[in-house]
């Protein structure tokens, strides 16, 4: 469904056992198109969610995403939390968030949970006045003396380390 630059706000909770991509791109162009915006606290969706370039997920109030497996914000996409409590998402014991893209809004990782900036080698950024992570679940970073950029980087106003640190 193409919304150009509007808005798809989704209040009833995404159900299910497959994987969401969110993929908002305006028609005709290359350029970002408008938000899709979760407003429902009781998402059970159990696949990954895709955030794909140019797609852009927000998170509204307490609507959140503790059951998927895993998220996949890729370069050019962005996951939106400022409108959630706190403006913060907690990644959750047996979650995966990975990625390219930014993350808006604060980010928590509880233990049992893995952060994997990049997509192989790559930069996950976390943005907005006073962002903070907060680690405390297993960090996969990755090196490649031989690659351009050669590691993985985690971008973000403030982090506080904790968790477990794994150099591939």
């Amino acid at each position: 469904t193409v919304f150009a630059t509007k808005n798809l706000v989704l209040d009833s909770p995404l159900l299910g056992i497959g994987n969401v991509t969110v993929s908002a791109v305006q028609a005709g162009t290359n350029a970002a198109g408008g938000q899709v915006i979760l407003n429902n606290p009781t998402n059970t969706i159990t696949g990954s969610v895709i955030i794909a370039t140019n797609g852009n997920l927000a998170l509204v109030g307490s609507a959140g995403l503790s059951n998927s497996v895993m998220v996949d914000v890729q370069l050019g996409g962005v996951l939106d939390v400022t409108a959630r409590t706190a403006a913060t998402w907690q990644l959750l014991s047996g979650q995966t968030l990975k990625g390219n893209g930014v993350i808006r809004g604060n980010l928590n990782t509880a233990s049992g949970s893995i952060l994997s900036p990049g997509a192989s080698i790559g930069i996950l950024t976390s943005t907005n006045a006073g962002t903070t992570v907060t680690l405390g679940g297993t960090t996969i970073m990755e090196i490649n003396r031989g690659a351009t950029p050669n590691c993985d980087r985690l971008a973000g106003t403030t982090n506080i380390f904790g968790g477990t640190l794994t150099v591939n």
